[in-house]
């Protein structure tokens, strides 16, 4: 085939033209911008826009508001009452005779009341109250209400007053705060599933990212891999034509490289995937994203593990491990649970005590004097007792199976704590082999380097085969990937021991206290409903809270 300087038709010209721009086109237009993206800059976009962090603040805060209104118990209520009464009867002969020899009794009372209650702590109800009644009935030898004219025989009676009904047993002191107090336990719960799933959402992120970093680095490696190989091919291919090497060489190293091109294509699409989850963990979800190309630039370093210990970082677990807290607080929950189930079983014995003055007059001023003046008082004092027939066996089963439930609480707080120590001594043991292993396999990378090396020079004068060759860059990949692992390895193993030491979060700068994040989440309830524009602001108010601390405190 001749490769001259022919002319091309005009037509054919225009068309390869076309085409060419057509291509060009094609290029501008696919989605293929590199963003090189830090470890500190990724956890930051996922903090910042992540949905599930979002779902975990408005929960905490949803605990907060209902711990608000289980306190608001106490809170005193205004009460008031108006009632109207007419009542007409006939008289027994006993009754009138009683009655001035009246045949029949007509009443028409108009009843007001107003009175403030309250709950106490002790679990009695506090009542302050005032009431004013005009009472008319033909006794008092005057027309009806609804008659016409002025009623000289109404009259009004007025009492103020103080009552308390207290449970001596059932229902006493402090059974009454249950509600509150699980309520209290509750929002410690919401507020530790927040740090846990804060704590989720960063290493899930950190892991990822690494991830990403292995599947990058690792298709690194078959790239040059595969161009080594070619290499050889080529070289193998010249020694054919002088008659050093024969076809089945050819087909060796042909076959070696088709291998090695399909693991790249494997690294390739694991690349791919990675990338995706990444995006997908900080909700990235615009067009935008999902077409950008993202390369971690950061490497998986390593720090000094001389200083790490278990005991350090059992105690710190102890402080800040949100499961174990959590457990914890379950416990608390169900000690309370059990202490007002062992209150219902009790009989219902409720002391009642009430104080006051009364007074009477033709005008609600002449009556109220009577209270001013303190001449009519009255008290009372006495106590109630209910006990069920047959016993309360509701009361008494329900307390059985709270208490196993508490049992079972306790339990899980030995297990959990068990389990965590045994965790730290596993991330331990990873954390320090890990870190062994990085430094052989660097050693073992050094060594096949240099053998390959010197391999392809005595390849190249012929004392040695191509079979040789291909062995030893296999194993220099698999050295070079092993070593990239390991790396990994230890990074995944930092973040299990700071998960369970509670320290994952403080670690990074990130630890944020209830009172800090309650103050935060304030924007949103001041808004008119949580609206993407409240969560916005928001989301910037709490942005300095997620600043990261240089990388030596990863580390």
């Amino acid at each position: 085939m001749y490769y001259g300087t022919q002319s091309i038709p005009s037509f054919g010209f225009v068309l390869l033209l076309l085409l060419v721009c057509s291509k060009a086109h094609l290029r501008a237009a696919e989605p293929g911008a590199m963003e090189l993206l830090s470890l500190d800059d990724y956890l930051q976009r996922v903090l910042d826009h992540n949905e599930r962090l979002q779902i975990a603040v408005l929960q905490t805060e949803a605990s907060e508001q209902r711990l608000k209104g289980a306190k608001s118990i106490f809170n005193p209520e205004f009460v008031a009452n108006y009632q109207f009464e007419d009542r007409d009867r006939p008289n027994t002969v006993q009754q009138a005779r009683a009655l001035s020899n009246l045949a029949q009794f007509d009443q028409e009372n108009h009843v007001s009341s107003s009175a403030i209650e309250s709950l106490v702590p002790g679990g009695g109800r506090v009542r302050l109250g005032y009431s004013l009644s005009r009472l008319d009935n033909n006794l008092q030898g005057a027309p009806s209400l609804f008659g016409g004219g002025t009623n000289p025989g109404a009259e009004y009676v007025t009492f103020a007053g103080l009552s308390i009904v207290q449970p001596l047993l059932k229902g006493a002191w402090g059974a009454s705060m249950t509600q509150t107090r699980l309520a209290a336990q509750d929002s410690n719960l919401a507020f530790q599933d927040y740090r846990r799933e804060m704590m989720r959402v960063v290493s899930r992120a950190e892991t990822l990212y690494w991830d990403l970093y292995y599947a990058q680095q690792q298709t690194k490696f078959l790239s040059e891999s595969v161009s080594v190989t070619e290499n050889l091919l080529n070289d193998t291919r010249v020694k054919q034509t002088v008659g050093s090497a024969s076809e089945l060489d050819i087909l060796e190293v042909e076959s070696a490289l088709a291998q090695r091109r399909t693991q790249l294509q494997d690294a390739e699409q694991a690349v791919v995937e990675n990338a995706n989850r990444l995006l997908s963990l900080s909700s990235s979800d615009t067009e935008s994203d999902l077409n950008l190309r993202i390369q971690a630039v950061d490497s998986p370093s390593l720090s000094d593990v001389a200083g790490y210990n278990y005991i350090t970082f059992r105690m710190a677990a102890e402080e800040a491990n949100p499961d174990l807290l959590a457990q914890r607080v379950e416990v608390i929950r169900q000690k309370i649970r059990m202490y007002y189930a062992k209150n219902q079983r009790m009989p219902q014995l409720d002391l009642s005590a009430d104080y006051g003055l009364n007074g009477i007059g033709s005008t609600p001023g002449s009556s109220n004097e009577d209270i001013e003046r303190g001449d009519f008082a009255s008290w009372a004092v006495g106590l109630e007792l209910r006990i069920p027939f047959l016993g309360s066996s509701r009361a008494r089963y329900e307390y059985e199976a709270v208490k196993l439930e508490h049992r079972q609480a306790e339990l899980g707080l030995k297990s959990m704590k068990t389990e965590i120590s045994n965790g730290i001594k596993t991330a331990l043991h990873s954390i320090k082999s890990t870190h062994a292993s990085v430094s052989n396999h660097e050693k073992v990378v050094g060594f096949y380097q240099n053998l390959l090396s010197t391999q392809l020079e005595r390849f190249e004068v012929g004392s040695i085969d191509n079979q040789e060759v291909l062995e030893t860059e296999e194993e220099l990949l698999e050295a070079k990937i092993q070593s990239l692992l390991a790396k990994v390895l230890f990074r995944r193993a930092i973040l299990q021991i700071q998960i369970l030491s509670g320290k994952l979060l403080s670690d990074r700068g990130i630890e944020i206290s209830r009172s800090e994040l309650a103050d935060k989440t304030r924007l949103l309830l001041a808004s008119d409903g949580v609206d993407s524009a409240a969560y916005e602001n928001f989301r910037q108010s709490l942005r300095h809270e997620f600043r990261y601390s240089p990388r030596s405190a990863r580390d």
